[in-house]
């Protein structure tokens, strides 16, 4: 979407840059409401982790708005304000607590396997890439129960992956206008121990294909993996990372990439 709207920029075509924006506005939205409704149900690290960045950020809005009103002198709303900045903190404690159970220190980063634009193999035969990743499992009980009670011998406590499967090997359950995703526990993937890549495991010519890869990765890097676009970067916090094919130029919607272009101009 962001080169459909620096395309659209660059011909003015401004009802085509609105729309684009839009789109991309309500599918972020959509995105938030899924994983804050997956987070509730789930329970667990990503749970919990969920529970403590949303009191992190109102515990910040409120202090703002506490001051304020000590600045104003209106003290009995001050006073209610640090009544619910309590009530806040707490649930910010049990947060915490709860992630210390799961064996996540306060500020520590979840270990992942895979990265985002990782191509990875299904151990039922697929492969895919993943556009996503949760500290772990975020689904509700319905689909726990749907996959069964041993579905992962490690249990709920490790990362669960959002994977684009290949079309030629895993066809798309539609759900309306929604292409399948997988989602799938951190022991069922696999992928090629550096310094072996994908490229050379699979071939260069072995591309996965899946309709939403455009929409999400700029496209394929010399290692065979996909280079997140920048709102997904901005989405897992993730630095731009370019692998080259030696001696080749790679091509991201038909444009060469200058690799002395700065990342965060690309």
């Amino acid at each position: 979407m962001e080169q459909q709207v620096g395309k659209a920029q660059v011909y003015e075509a401004d009802d085509v840059v609105r729309e684009i924006m839009q789109r991309q506005d309500e599918l972020e939205q959509l995105t938030e409401e899924v994983k804050g409704r997956r987070a509730a149900a789930g329970g667990g690290a990503a749970a919990a982790q969920a529970e403590l960045e949303a009191a992190t950020a109102s515990a910040f809005a409120l202090q703002v708005e506490m001051q304020k009103c000590i600045d104003e002198e209106r003290y009995e709303d001050a006073a209610t304000k640090r009544d619910m900045l309590q009530v806040v903190q707490a649930k910010a404690g049990k947060a915490k607590a709860a992630l210390g159970e799961w064996g996540v220190g306060e500020g520590a980063a979840v270990s992942y396997r895979y990265a985002v634009g990782q191509c990875v193999a299904h151990a039922d035969g697929w492969t895919g890439v993943v556009c996503g990743m949760d500290a772990s499992c975020c689904e509700g009980e319905g689909w726990r129960e749907a996959h069964g009670a041993g579905f992962a011998e490690r249990g709920e406590n490790q990362p669960f992956y959002h994977v684009l499967p290949d079309v030629a090997e895993c066809p798309l359950v539609v759900d309306g206008n929604q292409c399948y995703v997988a989602y799938v526990a951190e022991e069922r993937l696999s992928a090629p121990e550096p310094p072996a890549t994908w490229a050379e495991v699979h071939g260069r010519d072995r591309v996965v294909a899946h309709p939403f890869l455009d929409r999400l990765f700029y496209g394929a890097d010399g290692e065979g993996n996909w280079v997140p676009s920048k709102a997904l970067r901005n989405k897992y916090k993730l630095d731009r990372k370019d692998v080259y094919v030696p001696g080749a130029e790679i091509e991201y919607e038909g444009e060469d990439i200058d690799p002395n272009i700065p990342p965060e101009e690309l």
